[in-house]
């Protein structure tokens, strides 16, 4: 599955309200899309209809309170005082979509990676990059580095943050003004001095920890060469190339020893050219979900970097990172993200999937189990398409052996299946549903994967088809696309298979997509029953 991440691994809210033994609390946070920035600025009225009952809600005030009053506050701007940010906003975020924002009348109306990108990237002899191990770094690493009272304790540092808070926003102007006072800064006491990629790393957290709307690879990112046979590292980002002209520019002047700086080629220049071009057009979809074709150009054109995104964000924050993938269309682009991250395989889904059926009717009939050969008497009975497909791919959970995934649970046969594809009679019943789903999971300290979901009198009846995917709610045109959907939403969002169904999830993998992973576990039914079923 590409470079999987935890995605079981809590958001930072998550961790507060475990931390305060409130975590009954965090399905209705998470539906309500309270991350870390809307927590830190709930009202009364937010929490007493988040936390409808008393008890609760006296607890987590008296908690809330005591977080709030030991955090750092936002002060309001005056002539006198030194200027921080302060946001009255308290606008909820809506569930599933948001009103479409209409386009700028160019991509440079939204432009925000100003500045001489067009230079060479040095090699480490030039500038040094470490390895270090990876940290997770949080809002307080702005306190850490140092950075706002930096900020506020020059001119040009307060203005910085008045434009921010009058506008709500950093201009193109105030970036470039940001990163040349933030490596002005840094050199202030050694102009010979070397920021190492840790150092970058920090600063450009501290960055979006207190510019809350920027995003950090914007500043900075840690990318690896391979030329010649050698490895080499250097970063791209507005920090790290207003760190390295400054220092073409002490050289020039005579300021600093010259070293022999190994420089990248012409055609490195100008893929810094395309990195300026991508990461504008990476603002531009965080902001805009139309026209679609312009969209989906530049989320092809900016793949790269939304795979580094993933890497730091988990699927609820990728989610609202892009407007687009909370709109109807949204699993088209992940679909399109599944076939860049594998070019290689067979785009025969249904091609496979009909010699997959075939098989696994074959396979079945030669089984003596009782509820196998019921369930296939039942496909056998069975007039519609859509509901021998269903009945199909709802044998897959009584064809592999339950196992356990913790020392607390063992998944049954039943459970599989309900974990695989969820059936319900009409949507009303899904919020329902769910929230059972994500009760039970949590008591086992896991998360609710990309699910998909039929709605449907009976099997022989579905009147819709769904991806449900974080809290949004992709519609597809049937069982089958929903099952598509839901495997390439997996993979593309480096999330993990739903845990109960995980055996179910591998045959699909081996058996339709013929893909195979250096994550696959490996589970003896799931080996023994591929070649058979292939």
């Amino acid at each position: 599955m590409g470079s999987p991440r935890n995605v079981n691994e809590p958001s930072p809210v998550e961790n507060i309200l475990q931390e305060w033994n409130l975590a009954e609390l965090i399905p209705v946070f998470n539906e309500n899309f309270v991350d870390y920035d809307v927590f830190s600025k709930l009202s009364e009225d937010h929490i007493k209809e988040l936390v409808p009952k008393i008890g609760p809600r006296i607890r987590f005030l008296a908690k809330y309170k005591h977080w709030f009053d030991n955090k750092s506050q936002p002060i309001l701007i005056d002539e006198d005082t030194p200027w921080t940010l302060h946001d009255t906003s308290h606008t909820q975020v809506p569930v599933i979509e948001s009103p479409t924002t209409s386009e700028p009348s160019s991509i440079a109306d939204c432009q925000t990676i100003a500045g001489n990108w067009s230079d060479a990237i040095v090699g480490l002899n030039d500038v040094e990059i470490v390895n270090t191990p990876t940290y997770q770094y949080k809002v307080t690493c702005a306190k850490n580095t140092g950075l706002e009272d930096l900020l506020n304790s020059s001119t040009k540092g307060r203005l910085i943050l008045y434009s921010y808070n009058k506008n709500g926003k950093l201009t193109s102007d105030d970036r470039n003004k940001l990163v040349e006072f933030i490596i002005e800064s840094e050199l202030e006491n050694d102009l010979n001095r070397s920021i190492s990629c840790v150092r970058f790393e920090e600063l450009a957290h501290a960055i979006v920890g207190i510019f809350t709307k920027e995003c950090k690879e914007v500043y900075f990112m840690k990318t690896t060469h391979f030329k010649n046979g050698k490895t080499t590292q250097s970063g791209r980002g507005k920090l790290f190339f207003k760190y390295y002209n400054f220092r073409k520019q002490l050289k020039s002047a005579g300021l600093i020893k010259t070293n022999n700086a190994t420089i990248l080629q012409s055609s490195d220049e100008e893929g810094t050219e395309n990195d300026e071009e991508k990461l504008n057009q990476l603002e531009w979809l965080k902001q805009y979900k139309e026209p679609f074709h312009k969209v989906q150009d530049y989320w092809g054109n900016t793949f790269k970097a939304r795979q580094a995104l993933l890497k730091e964000k988990n699927i609820y924050e990728y989610c609202n990172t892009f407007p687009i993938l909370r709109s109807s269309c949204g699993y088209i682009l992940l679909n399109n993200d599944f076939n860049l991250l594998y070019p290689k395989v067979d785009d025969l889904f249904y091609v496979n999937f009909a010699k997959f059926s075939e098989k696994i009717l074959l396979y079945t009939e030669g089984q003596k189990d009782k509820i196998l050969r019921r369930k296939l008497k039942e496909i056998e009975d069975c007039n519609t398409e859509d509901g021998k497909i269903i009945r199909i791919l709802k044998l897959l959970p009584y064809l592999v052996t339950p196992v356990a995934v913790n020392k607390k649970w063992k998944p049954s046969k039943t459970e599989i299946d309900e974990g695989f594809l969820i059936h319900i009679k009409n949507l009303q019943d899904l919020d329902e549903s769910i929230k059972a789903r994500e009760a039970k999971l949590l008591k086992f300290k896991l998360t609710l994967q990309p699910t998909p979901i039929i709605v449907g009198n009976d099997l022989d009846h579905i009147d819709a088809c769904y991806v449900r995917v974080d809290t949004v709610l992709y519609q597809v045109e049937s069982p089958l696309k929903a099952i598509e959907v839901a495997f390439k939403a997996i993979h593309s969002l480096h999330a993990l298979y739903p845990v109960e169904a995980e055996q179910v999830w591998l045959l699909i993998q081996k058996c339709i997509f013929n893909l195979t992973t250096k994550f696959d576990k490996p589970y003896t039914s799931v080996t023994s029953l591929v070649p058979q079923l292939k």
